[in-house]
């Protein structure tokens, strides 16, 4: 599946397969991008998990300037 950082596959990831899936096997498809509505659907959810990884990585970036609070 390629390297991974120990998180595993994403949810984006497993809809996608799932949606491929679907498109191929049960509609008869050759392929996700035939079916539009799964096809754009994938892609959204895609978009969200790769804006939340980003915001995460940003924010964990951010966080490495401070001071670490004395406890």
């Amino acid at each position: 599946m390629g390297w991974s950082p120990g998180f595993g596959v994403s949810t984006a990831c497993k809809k996608e397969i799932v949606s491929t899936r679907i498109a191929t096997l049960t509609q008869g498809l050759p392929s996700l991008s035939h079916a539009d509505l799964l096809h754009g659907a994938s892609e959204s959810l895609l978009s969200v998990s790769n804006f939340l990884v980003a915001l995460g990585v940003f924010l964990r970036i951010r966080g490495f300037g401070r001071p670490a609070a004395a406890g």
